[in-house]
């Protein structure tokens, strides 16, 4: 999954915000009252396979997967007026093998009246249902927020602005968000394969330049929510690079493969836009039981077809004093004609005879990853226990089934050579999390 990385923009703005703090914007005889939280996870996972999963869980364990530490300062500068920003400390979103530290949030809110809302600045753009307070573990009784969800928005974070209207409608809320900013991201990808001078094998980080825009409608009816919202991303390869258009060619009668490489007379594409029509619930049952679900479908505007693909969960948890147990089911997959490539990519053969067969191959292998597949879907066991109302510990087990075709993107990344997989993950998290 890609994370937005600290943009020059969400610096300033931090800065500009930290500036209106100091001063008491606007100068008057009001002064800033300022709240500061923290809030953290710390988590240890392990799971039964060899290979990592979801970017750091292997049989040897880690406490990369879930951890997080962040602190918050929300500014009241003048009535209708507020500053937030958001520091945070996680694993990093440019390397698997070490922590950075970034500003998620530093935006200015106006409430111009009750029922509006304006905020500018480094903002969380409306989603999921839990999008607002994904990193506060805290907040929500699962221990991990289903992947084959969450994965499917390149970004979460973006700078630009955020705005809020709100309807008394029966005896609930209904609210409309509207936003539009920018966001610059790594994009993870991890190829089996090589080539000489041109990529290395493993795990590679693609900067990319998005454009985000979208709305979502949500009814909020005392503790239920539902909600649906559409989003449009527009993405550009910051490096100049081309992503791949592959094509199917017989350079020799009797001898064909996919050309996977642009070249000046065949180019790839460099700019790609998708769409995320996407929608969640969560309700009560009755008798202390609560369901949530959601699902997305993410689809490109041109042919590059590895970009499509459906996904979602359904839990059901109940709260039995301070426990909170949960089960749930979730699934992601690429469209059929993703699969269908992926597989007669990675499969195709060369004979040796041929010039150049063994880098053919590895092209082959290269276009495959690149297509980034998804065919997976795990069902999971957890229980929250509150140790107050800030501090939850949480244990969850998770079974995974993955496909023949394993995304190279976040969920598994295997050695080439490694042949049949269509196997599934069995892996444990215990965590601790707190807001104060």
């Amino acid at each position: 999954m890609a994370e937005a990385r600290v943009a020059p923009m969400g610096v300033v703005a931090a800065a500009f915000l930290a500036v209106l703090v100091g001063l008491g914007f606007p100068s008057s005889a009001h002064s800033a009252r300022v709240d500061v939280s923290v809030f953290g996870t710390i988590e240890h996972a392990r799971s039964d396979s060899p290979y990592r999963y979801r970017r750091f869980v292997d049989d040897q364990g880690t406490w990369n997967r879930g951890s997080v530490f962040g602190l918050q300062l929300d500014a009241e500068l003048q009535p209708g007026w507020r500053a937030t920003v958001q520091s945070r400390l996680a694993p990093s979103i440019q390397s698997d093998d070490r922590w950075e530290h970034t500003f998620p949030w530093a935006f200015l809110s106006w409430r111009p009246e009750d029922d509006w809302r304006v905020r500018v600045g480094k903002v969380r753009a409306p989603g999921y249902l839990h999008a607002e307070n994904m990193d506060v573990g805290s907040t929500f009784a699962y221990a991990q927020l289903p992947i084959e969800m969450y994965s499917l928005s390149p970004s979460m974070d973006i700078t630009g602005v955020l705005l809020n209207k709100e309807w008394a409608w029966g005896v609930g809320d209904i609210g409309l968000d509207a936003y539009w900013g920018k966001s610059n991201i790594h994009w993870r990808m991890f190829f089996r394969e090589g080539l000489p001078g041109v990529l290395e094998p493993g795990t590679k980080f693609m900067p990319l330049s998005l454009d985000l825009r979208g709305a979502l409608l949500a009814y909020r009816m005392r503790d239920d929510v539902y909600q649906i919202g559409l989003h449009h991303i527009h993405s550009e390869n910051d490096e100049g690079n081309f992503w791949p258009r592959p094509m199917l060619v017989e350079p020799i009668p009797g001898v064909q493969f996919y050309d996977v490489f642009p070249s000046a007379e065949r180019h790839g594409y460099k700019r790609l836009a998708l769409w995320i029509l996407n929608a969640g619930v969560d309700v009560g049952l009755g008798d202390r039981y609560r369901m949530s679900a959601e699902v997305a479908v993410r689809r490109s505007d041109r042919k590059f077809e590895g970009l499509n693909a459906t996904g979602g969960y359904v839990a059901v948890r109940r709260d039995w004093g301070a426990w909170t147990p949960y089960v749930s089911v979730a699934h992601l997959r690429s469209q059929r004609g993703v699969l269908q490539t992926y597989h007669a990519m990675d499969q195709t053969t060369v004979p040796s005879a041929v010039p150049g067969a063994d880098l053919i191959r590895a092209s082959q292998i290269i276009g495959a990853d690149s297509l980034q597949p998804f065919d997976q879907g795990s069902w999971a066991i957890g229980t929250s226990y509150s140790m107050t109302t800030n501090q939850k510990l949480k244990i969850e087990w998770v079974r995974t089934r993955i496909g023949s075709v394993p995304s190279m993107v976040d969920m598994v990344d295997i050695p080439s050579g490694v042949a049949g997989w269509d196997r599934s993950i069995h892996s444990v998290g215990v965590s601790y999390s707190f807001v104060f």
